[in-house]
C-alpha cells in the first residue's frame, strides 16, 4: 500500500517508477495476481522505455498463469521469447506461448486455435532443433488441423513427423520414435 500510495501522492517524483515497481513485485509476493498484473499493465503503460520494462513482461507472464488467462500469458511469453538475447530462453520461451496459446484453444474458437497453430508455426521456423521438441510442435499441429476439420494438412503434418523422425539420427527419442510409429500409422 505504500508502493501504491506514492504514485498517487507524488506521481511526477523520480522514485515514483520504482515505487510502483516495488508495489507490483510486492502484490505477487502476496499471491494477489490480479492486483500485480494491473499494476503492472500500467507500469508498462506509463514507463514503456523504462529499464524496468523489460521485466515487466516476464512478471505478468507469471500474473496472468496464476489467473488461468492462458492466451494473455502466451502473448508475454512471446514478448519474452522476441526480446531475449539468450537464444535458450527465448527458445523456451516460444515454446510456451504456443503451449499457452493451445490451452487457451481447448474447447475455444477456430481463431483461437489459429493463434496457438501460428506459435507452433513460428517455433518450428526459428527452432527447427532439438529434434524432439520439433516433432512434438508438427505433433501439436497436425491435432490442431484434425480439431479445424483440415485432414490433408494434418495428413502432411503426419508424414513430416515420420519423416522427421527416420531422419533423425543419434538425435532420435523414444517420444519420437512413438510421435513417427503413430505418423506412420
Amino acid at each position: 500500500g505504500h508502493f501504491a500510495r506514492v504514485a498517487a501522492v507524488a506521481p511526477q517524483s523520480s522514485v515514483r517508477t520504482a515505487a510502483q515497481y516495488d508495489a507490483a513485485a510486492s502484490l505477487i509476493e502476496l499471491k494477489d495476481w490480479a492486483g500485480a498484473a494491473r499494476t503492472l499493465e500500467d507500469f508498462r503503460q506509463r514507463f514503456p522505455q523504462h529499464p524496468l520494462a523489460d521485466d515487466v513482461t516476464a512478471k505478468l507472464a507469471l500474473a496472468y498463469t496464476e489467473q488461468k488467462q492462458w492466451a494473455p500469458a502466451a502473448a508475454e511469453f512471446e514478448r519474452l521469447a522476441v526480446a531475449k538475447k539468450d537464444p535458450e530462453v527465448a527458445r523456451s520461451a516460444q515454446w510456451q506461448a504456443a503451449e499457452l496459446y493451445e490451452k487457451a484453444a481447448d474447447g475455444g474458437t477456430a481463431s483461437a486455435r489459429q493463434t496457438a497453430t501460428k506459435a507452433y508455426e513460428r517455433y518450428l521456423r526459428l527452432y527447427p532443433a532439438p529434434l524432439e521438441q520439433a516433432v512434438e510442435a508438427r505433433y501439436r499441429l497436425a491435432r490442431l488441423a484434425e480439431r479445424d476439420g483440415d485432414a490433408k494438412r494434418a495428413f502432411a503434418l503426419q508424414k513430416d513427423i515420420f519423416a522427421a523422425d527416420q531422419a533423425g539420427g543419434a538425435a532420435r527419442t523414444g517420444r519420437t520414435r512413438t510421435l513417427g510409429a503413430m505418423a506412420a500409422l
